[in-house]
């Protein structure tokens, strides 16, 4: 593996290595926002199923009184709305985040590729008899 990284280093250029930088820190913050996509379903869910649990939670009160939001029986369904907007917006952005960085990705690829394959044909033609 050492061997392949010293190769790589030998192959790309600096301007090259750091757009491999930017775009692992881009895949790093892709799967973030996966995980932060999936991991909202779960509030909603539990407050679907169970409603007197998700009423009498403290922390859900508490975070919910940080926003100003008091959670009581008659404005339950609007709270499972607000979750439900934010959870769609949530997965919104991720999509969008993941567009872009697939977009990145194979404009990095084939940029690449054909440098590569430029640089291979030129070094080859210009190989003595």
């Amino acid at each position: 593996m050492i061997e392949n990284i010293r190769k790589l280093d030998h192959i790309l250029s600096s301007s090259q290595k750091r757009a491999v930088m930017g775009l692992g820190v881009m895949i790093l913050i892709g799967g973030l926002l996966e995980t932060i996509g999936i991991s909202a379903i779960l509030p909603l869910v539990q407050a679907v199923i169970d409603r007197e649990g998700m009423l009498e939670n403290e922390t859900v009160r508490r975070v919910l009184g940080w926003f100003g939001f008091v959670l009581t029986e008659e404005n339950f369904n609007q709270f499972i709305l607000i979750l439900l907007g934010l959870i769609i917006g949530i997965i919104v952005v991720k999509n969008l985040f993941i567009l872009v960085l697939t977009y990145v990705q194979a404009r990095f690829v084939n940029t690449n590729q054909f440098r590569t394959v430029s640089y291979m044909l030129e070094e080859y033609l210009n190989r003595p008899y």
